[in-house]
């Protein structure tokens, strides 16, 4: 989980997985990976299961019944011609805007990190390993974006389908699988549509977006970013916006994370091309 936490950066999730793609590429390792999208997360989450995990992860029940009272037992109206309606118990979900509602939401997929986990100890369940003494890779979330990445065997689908249907059942949460696809790198294309045919989810191809950027790019691409090509660059035309970059502090600019050599695309930049344009 990459979400929400002090010290880890949502590229984490990106580059864990573009590194893991692209091993098994090098290496024709048999692997999909799943991409699980969400049905309404958020409003979903069942109370007592929330309850339930921060009881178990060691929180003191003090602080489990002020979570209680921050988040549960709320209740809702709506508007019909301009006059607010009844209000109506709600019995699950989380609510949007609320600034617990982001530590809550990790704290229930938490769940889901916990089956893959006891799958993995159990050997029931076989993610990739990319060498050396590390663990496999078998899960990747940020927030309600989740991959799911294993060996493509039938028992690794048996395993996830219910591994996914028990987290459906003690969460409340519900997984969109007509909108999830299934990705298969190294094995035909007939384990592919078998795959996705016993999931009920759609079959994906490389390259595919995660969080918004490419997964299984073969080969490195540069991005061409411009004063027009991103949103308010185009204030640095200006001679007033170039001395501003001018008087940036030379560690930012030659220390900043603005170079992924081995990452799924590759950015350069220098404090030249920040003030003559294009970096």
């Amino acid at each position: 989980q990459s979400a929400f936490i002090p010290g880890r950066h949502m590229l984490e999730s990106v580059l864990v997985a573009s590194e893991a793609i692209d091993y098994a590429q090098k290496y024709k390792k048999s692997i999909f990976v799943m991409k699980i999208d969400y049905e309404k997360a958020y409003d979903s989450v069942e109370w007592d299961y929330l309850l339930f995990m921060l009881r178990g992860c060691g929180f003191h029940e003090r602080w489990v019944r002020w979570m209680e009272a921050c988040v549960c037992g709320r209740s809702l109206s709506t508007l019909v011609n301009g006059s607010p309606t009844t209000e109506v118990s709600m019995g699950r979900g989380l609510k949007q805007g609320d600034p617990l509602a982001p530590s809550m939401f990790l704290i229930a997929a938490e769940g889901l990190r916990l089956l893959m986990s006891r799958a993995l100890e159990m050997n029931l369940f076989k993610g990739l390993h990319l060498g050396g003494e590390g663990p496999p890779i078998s899960l990747l979330q940020f927030a309600d974006d989740t991959l799911i990445i294993g060996e493509a065997t039938m028992q690794n689908l048996w395993c996830l389908k219910a591994i996914l249907r028990c987290f459906e059942l003690i969460s409340g949460m519900k997984i969109n699988f007509h909108k999830s696809c299934v990705v298969g790198i190294h094995y035909g294309a007939d384990f592919t549509n078998l795959a996705a045919t016993f999931l009920h989810c759609k079959v994906g191809q490389l390259p595919f977006k995660h969080l918004g950027l490419p997964l299984g790019v073969t080969a490195q691409f540069s991005l061409g970013l411009g004063p027009n090509s991103l949103p308010g660059m185009g204030r640095f035309k200006s001679e007033t916006g170039r001395s501003r970059i001018k008087n940036l502090p030379k560690n930012v600019i030659e220390n900043g994370p603005f170079r992924l050599e081995n990452g799924p695309f590759r950015l350069e930049n220098s404090r030249s091309g920040l003030e003559n344009g294009p970096f």
